[in-house]
């Protein structure tokens, strides 16, 4: 039997945190009820919070390597596309960024992302070179253009 219960909460964070759950399809009440069964799993807040923040480590670790993965197959195709000046791996590249920029929003280390960031802009210039002496572009470099820009 579920019961109605009081509780103050800031009208912002509240009205912010209804937000959220909307987004993510869950009402308010589900979300605050299985943060409170997770408390009670672990007899303790605090050790609830722990979990919940190695959680958010751990999964921010993988995204980590996936980037790392995604820039080191990004790096080897750039490599043979400039020692041979061609294009032969154009489709590769576009891929390895096209995932590389969906997950870069999900880390925080600061030098994988600026290492990021240097080695598309440095695909993106080789490519752009490449297609001004009159190769014609694969269609999906002129759809990643407009997305990039």
């Amino acid at each position: 039997m579920k019961r109605q219960i009081g509780v103050r909460i800031d009208a912002k964070i509240w009205s912010q945190f209804k937000e959220l759950c909307s987004q993510n399809h869950l009402r308010p009440n589900e979300a605050l009820e299985a943060f409170i069964k997770t408390c009670l799993d672990y007899k303790s807040i605090a050790e609830a919070l722990r979990s919940l923040q190695g959680i958010n480590a751990s999964e921010k670790k993988a995204y980590e390597i996936q980037v790392q993965k995604m820039l080191t197959e990004l790096d080897a195709y750039l490599t043979y596309d400039m020692k041979h000046g061609e294009a032969e791996n154009y489709s590769n590249v576009v891929g390895c960024i096209e995932n590389i920029t969906k997950i870069l929003p999900k880390i925080t280390n600061q030098n994988l992302t600026s290492e990021a960031e240097t080695k598309i802009n440095e695909a993106l210039a080789y490519y752009r070179k490449i297609f001004e002496k009159g190769e014609t572009p694969p269609e999906d470099i002129i759809l990643f253009h407009v997305k990039m820009n």
